[in-house]
């Protein structure tokens, strides 16, 4: 009779982690790249990080960002600048730009899988244009006509 409750605990517990592992991807959650280049990013340049341990969706997003990521204000700069000069943002800032995101389109006949955007976020085509197939393609963005709350 105990064996049978044990058995039956256990089972309860194995399905509510199988469960809570079936999460919807988090295109949005906040992520920092591993890899920032000197000097920082570029605003008319998208990164892309894949194999992002950050991220549900293993895709760690820059975009429409320009300077370096890890110049937060009241963390590692006192002011707008930091000391040689270079631009200090809020971490709303960082968050608006730097995500998680998913590839939610292939360009040409890839079999690799792709995603749906989520509310307040849209699928802009050809972030990235070279590479392996099952990274070419289109990436959820936040969308700009979206309010922000």
């Amino acid at each position: 009779m105990i064996r049978a409750q044990r058995l039956g605990l256990f089972s309860v517990f194995a399905l509510a982690l199988f469960i809570t592992g079936c999460e919807e991807p988090a295109v949005g959650d906040p992520c920092m790249p591993e890899v920032i280049p000197p000097g920082g990013f570029q605003r008319n340049e998208s990164y892309v990080e894949v194999n992002s341990v950050q991220c549900r969706t293993r895709v760690c997003l820059v975009h429409q960002f320009s300077g370096d990521p890890r110049n937060i204000e009241d963390e590692t700069c006192d002011g707008p600048t930091t000391e040689d000069g270079a631009a200090c943002f809020t971490r709303g800032e960082i968050e608006e730009a730097i995500f998680c995101s998913c590839r939610c389109s292939a360009s040409g006949d890839s079999s690799a899988p792709t995603c749906s955007c989520p509310d307040g976020f849209i699928c802009q085509d050809e972030i990235v244009t070279v590479g392996d197939e099952g990274v070419v393609g289109g990436y959820c963005v936040r969308d700009p006509s979206a309010s922000v709350d």
